[in-house]
């Protein structure tokens, strides 16, 4: 039986498994394949500004596979491809279901060019320009079954040329409304005509998000405001909302939390993403989640999806403990969460602090539990440096850590065997505090390659470390015993640096075998053991 006789599955997994000018090749050589392989690769489109992009591994199948990676240099091959039609006399356009280049703001003029002539796409349900590039959205003609609108600087700017009309795009499937963090100055008047016009589009939406990016939370959080006013007036209720992402600020209330509840049914919530900025008044922002914990009480047992984005605008370690103790408040109303996220942008945070705001949200959903992702802004100092003061509790808690003494690989005996003039007491603190500076700058370099506001390029990465990771070397037995308590967990990511269960056991995703310390590191804890010392 030749390729050809193979099952469609079949080669669908087979194209999985090739890079793209594999899949050309493929696709060419015969009529059958062509009508395969081809439609694949140009159903969703991703464009990433690195050519590069490391293989996992092993073999695992992830959103990110249904992607083709688009680089630089393919850029302009891409679109020149999308205007043009097949050896079967189809239009490639026709294929497109997903466009996102919202990276490519490098190649402005060429995106421009295109777009003055780009072809329709009768099935493309989402698409994303960048931002920063002036160039107008799709129109209705261009794009009629589009599910995913974004509301941004572009379609504001576009909305003017209709003299303040919305009628230039196309509602009829829409599902998902997004509104970005930065608008025009017409953004009132661009919002109003939106909600008010369209009111059996709104009634349709699934997913409502509300960014924040470059504007401050108050902004974005008047625009909740000014939404759920619109919608009040006009009596709209959201029956049909599962997915909500919303900003919360100093100067939230609960009086507006109600508003929310009045319009979206919070027990039909399967996903609820947070926006939380804090400019020091912490007391009110406690207030105002304690209000929101108490809506969603009786009311969250649909909600599978929780995402927090803390970020505190200035330094305010003084008042880090009554934060852990509302993020505790907060996420202990959710009992059933498949897919937890926590991105937190705070400095000065203590051991009991992160036991707090990140084990309260595990502990409660232990048998649910399918993604765990922790982010904490600059690791380096903001979680390992904060650790520092408190080794002994973090020996105490987590006993299976490896440190470089009791390590037998032969890596890690070579190190020891430079510090054997050293007291052994002083040998051990060196490679404590030496172990906790490497990992950091290693959570510095995965988490430089990732971005929290960006999902679709999370399973992505651009280079690795030659030698491997310290990180994975020191806390892989740890993990993978702590994580025997999550019997459903399959993604534990924190800081960019993924583990992946394969068969009963969490590996790397994306990182090379540990080879042990590069001679610079080397040097680094052996100096640390000659200065505690006092022989340096």
């Amino acid at each position: 039986m030749g390729l050809t006789g193979l099952p469609h599955n079949v080669h669908l997994e087979i194209i999985r498994h090739l890079e793209l000018p594999d899949k050309l090749r493929l696709a060419y050589s015969c009529a059958l394949l062509y009508k395969t392989v081809v439609p694949q690769i140009y159903s969703r489109l991703l464009y990433l500004s690195n050519d590069t992009v490391c293989r996992k591994n092993f073999d695992v199948e992830l959103v990110s596979d249904q992607y083709t990676i688009i680089g630089k240099h393919q850029l302009a091959n891409l679109l020149r491809a999308l205007s043009q039609t097949s050896c079967l006399n189809f239009q490639y356009s026709d294929l497109v279901i997903e466009l996102l280049l919202q990276d490519a703001e490098s190649e402005s003029k060429t995106l421009i060019e295109w777009r003055d002539h780009c072809p329709h796409f009768p099935n493309l349900v989402r698409y994303k320009f960048p931002e920063t590039v002036v160039i107008s959205p799709l129109s209705h003609l261009e794009a009629p079954n589009l599910e995913t609108l974004r509301v941004d600087v572009n379609f504001c700017r576009e909305t003017e040329k209709y003299n303040g009309m919305v009628s230039f795009v196309g509602l009829v499937q829409l599902r998902r409304l997004v509104f970005a963090g930065k608008l025009g100055p017409n953004e009132d008047m661009v919002i109003f005509k939106l909600l008010t016009t369209y009111p059996q589009a709104m009634k349709r939406l699934t997913e409502l998000r509300f960014e924040v990016d470059s504007e401050s939370g108050d902004r974005v959080y008047r625009r909740v405001v000014g939404v759920m006013a619109i919608w009040r007036k006009i009596g709209l209720l959201l029956n049909n909302l599962t997915k909500l992402a919303l900003p919360l600020t100093n100067h939230s209330t609960a009086v507006i939390l109600n508003l929310i509840s009045k319009h979206v049914h919070l027990e039909h919530l399967t996903s609820l993403e947070l926006f939380i900025e804090d400019d020091g008044g912490v007391l009110n922002l406690i207030n105002t989640t304690q209000h929101l914990a108490s809506l969603l009480k009786s009311k969250s047992q649909n909600l599978r999806e929780l995402s927090i984005h803390y970020k505190l605008v200035k330094p305010d370690s003084d008042k880090n403990h009554l934060r852990s103790i509302m993020l505790l408040k907060l996420t202990e109303t959710f009992k059933n969460l498949r897919k937890l996220a926590i991105d937190l942008k705070i400095e000065g945070l203590d051991l009991s602090n992160l036991l707090m705001m990140v084990g309260t949200p595990l502990s409660n959903n232990t048998a649910s539990l399918r993604d765990f992702r922790l982010n904490i802004d600059t690791p380096s100092e903001n979680l390992v440096g904060n650790l520092l003061s408190n080794l002994d509790d973090v020996q105490d808690l987590f006993p299976q850590l490896n440190y470089v003494y009791d390590c037998s690989c032969e890596n890690c005996k070579r190190v020891c065997d430079k510090m054997t003039n050293l007291p052994p007491a002083i040998v051990k603190e060196a490679v404590r505090v030496s172990t906790m500076m490497i990992i950091g700058h290693e959570l510095d370099y995965f988490q430089r390659q990732t971005d929290t506001s960006k999902p679709f390029a999370r399973f992505f990465r651009s280079d690795l470390g030659a030698n491997g990771y310290l990180f994975d070397h020191f806390a892989g037995s740890q993990l993978n015993s702590s994580l025997q308590a999550f019997p459903n967990l399959k993604i534990f990511e924190v800081c960019g640096l993924i583990y992946h269960r394969y068969g009963t056991d969490f590996r790397l995703l994306f990182g090379n075998p540990y080879t042990g310390l590069s001679r610079e590191s080397e040097s680094s804890v052996v100096e640390m053991g000659l200065v505690l010392s006092g022989t340096l």
